[in-house]
């Protein structure tokens, strides 16, 4: 198969441009962000940057 995204792309997390990582309704997610998503306890302040993060691609998705 065939891939037809950017060999780097801009994470919408941190903003980095990277070449691994995932993508969710479209939106680039770096595999360094992937794994603090995955690794983040809820009482992380981290926790609430990656939730908002979320939020956007989900609404952007949405709209």
């Amino acid at each position: 198969m065939r891939n037809h995204w950017p060999s780097e792309t801009e994470c919408i997390i941190c903003g980095m441009t990277r070449s691994a990582g995932i993508r969710i309704c479209g939106e680039f997610i770096c595999i360094d962000c992937e794994q603090a998503i995955v690794h983040t306890e809820v009482g992380d302040p981290r926790y609430s940057l990656y939730v908002e993060c979320m939020k956007r691609i989900w609404l952007s998705a949405l709209s």
